[in-house]
């Protein structure tokens, strides 16, 4: 018997995370054998898994083990059914078990994300391109977006982190476009018969997730790459990121807590990253660089200075001498806050671990001792601050 128009409802409603609804179409319908109803239940409950688990962000070895199981008793299933649309199931929600990964180690990543994620992201687009049943394309494009946008952050991820200018814009337009898309085909308003409304606005943990990611690396984009991005006529660019890491909103808050000086240092041990950045994180291919080897193991990338004239003069050596020392530590992404005594007032300095070879470091004097409070909100700026420049972990 054709269950064209029942699948084709089912998978619709399946993309959009209405399994209220999809359990409902499965009770409603008398034509679906026992073998379908099984295997078309089982893939309701491995998708609720997966979106349980990308709304809490939670790292649950259990959940992911549970799918693991439920796929394979699904594989034996659909032998038996021999139904050729669950053949194209089955690759849909293994692509969906491999993303459900990905995600997992994302949220456990330091400063080195995986080298061959992008590969991966690569090998699961494959894997869905031959899939053409017209009943399955909602659920399988839903996915598709899911993995292009992240693939696309992840590559402005690691475009910024060898400060490669072109690519991190590329590759920040490329995720917008894929997020957009996403957002205006599958995440709007869910139907549901227990709403009174019969209605409710649909909302993705997972959407805003990576929407935020987005934000953060464009913000992060135009302190890396602040003097090609001044000078170009969209400059409301510049003011487009989270509460503390836009330009102005640094200065700001610098301001505010009496931060004399702040900055991102670039490790220039990396001789690639130093190429790029001294280019303006723009990397010509057609022609080699002849960059001559930094004499300071620590360039700064960013720097705002809030009354400099209330540091000492050497208090810039200071800081990159404290860096230097403390630098076993912050490789370990453990933030530092020190304290010297220079010329009768109490310098204070903070140190963070922000990216591959990025530091934040911020340094601010006082004749008189600062309350704990005070000294607390600085503490709590710099982590705040850290932590969304670093976007991942």
């Amino acid at each position: 018997m054709d269950n064209s128009i029942t699948y084709d409802r089912f998978f619709y409603q399946l993309s959009q995370e209405n399994y209220e609804i999809c359990y409902g179409i499965l009770n409603d319908n008398n034509s679906i054998s026992r073998i379908e109803s099984h295997i078309l239940n089982s893939v309701i409950y491995i998708d609720m898994l997966y979106y349980t688990f990308t709304q809490t962000s939670i790292d649950d070895e259990i959940c992911i083990n549970l799918m693991k199981e439920l796929l394979d008793e699904l594989k034996n299933s659909i032998l038996v059914s021999d139904n050729p649309i669950f053949f194209e199931l089955q690759s849909i929600i293994e692509v969906k078990i491999n993303q459900f990964m990905i995600y997992k180690e994302l949220i456990g990543a330091d400063y080195s994300i995986s080298l061959d994620l992008n590969r991966r992201f690569e090998t699961l687009l494959r894997k869905l391109s031959p899939l053409q049943n017209y009943e399955l394309l909602p659920y399988k494009e839903n996915l598709v977006c899911q993995i292009t946008s992240l693939q696309n952050l992840v590559l402005a991820f690691k475009s910024l982190s060898t400060f490669n200018y072109m690519g991190t814009i590329l590759a920040l337009t490329q995720a917008h476009s894929n997020i957009q898309q996403w957002e205006k085909v599958f995440i709007h308003k869910k139907y549901s018969p227990m709403d009174p409304n019969n209605s409710k606005v649909n909302n993705n943990e997972l959407h805003k997730y990576l929407l935020k990611v987005l934000h953060c690396l464009i913000a992060k984009a135009t302190l890396y790459f602040q003097a090609n991005l001044s000078s170009i006529h969209n400059i409301e660019i510049l003011e487009f990121g989270d509460e503390y890491i836009t330009s102005r909103r640094v200065c700001t808050k610098c301001a505010e807590l009496k931060i004399h000086y702040l900055a991102l240092m670039l490790d220039t041990k990396d001789l690639q990253a130093y190429k790029n950045f001294k280019e303006g994180g723009y990397k010509c291919l057609r022609q080699p660089l002849n960059v001559p080897l930094p004499e300071d193991k620590f360039l700064s990338v960013y720097e705002n200075k809030w009354r400099p004239e209330e540091l000492p003069s050497a208090t810039k050596n200071a800081l990159i001498s404290t860096l230097e020392g403390e630098f076993s530590d912050l490789q370990l992404g453990k933030p530092n806050a020190l304290s010297v005594q220079e010329n009768n007032l109490d310098v204070h300095f903070h140190l963070a671990k922000v990216d591959s070879s990025v530091y934040l470091v911020s340094a601010h004097a006082y004749a008189v001792r600062r309350p704990k409070n005070e000294k607390n909100e600085i503490t709590e700026f710099i982590n705040s601050l850290a932590s969304q420049i670093k976007v991942f972990g």
